[in-house]
């Protein structure tokens, strides 16, 4: 068994997840971005958190694309239960 590290893939992973961290007024999420942030499936996301009081709306001529900061924002000054 080889087991060898591929760090080309490895950091190509890091710098994924690094940019995902950097978020900026035009920086869009995808639904599965979404879910990610609230750990919860993308149907969870879809199906009750995007339908939420308040919950940002898609961005225009966009197909589940939010900017990411008004769903940071929304998340932060959410009454959920």
């Amino acid at each position: 068994m080889d087991n060898a590290i591929d760090y080309e893939k490895l950091g190509a992973e890091i710098a994924k997840k690094l940019n995902k961290l950097q978020i900026t007024e035009y920086t869009l999420w995808s639904s599965e971005d979404c879910a990610e942030y609230f750990q919860c499936s993308r149907k969870h996301l879809t199906d009750k958190i995007a339908k939420s009081v308040g919950f940002p709306d898609p961005v225009r001529h966009t197909r589940n694309r939010w900017f990411a900061a008004a769903v940071v924002k929304w998340a932060k000054g959410s009454k959920r239960k």
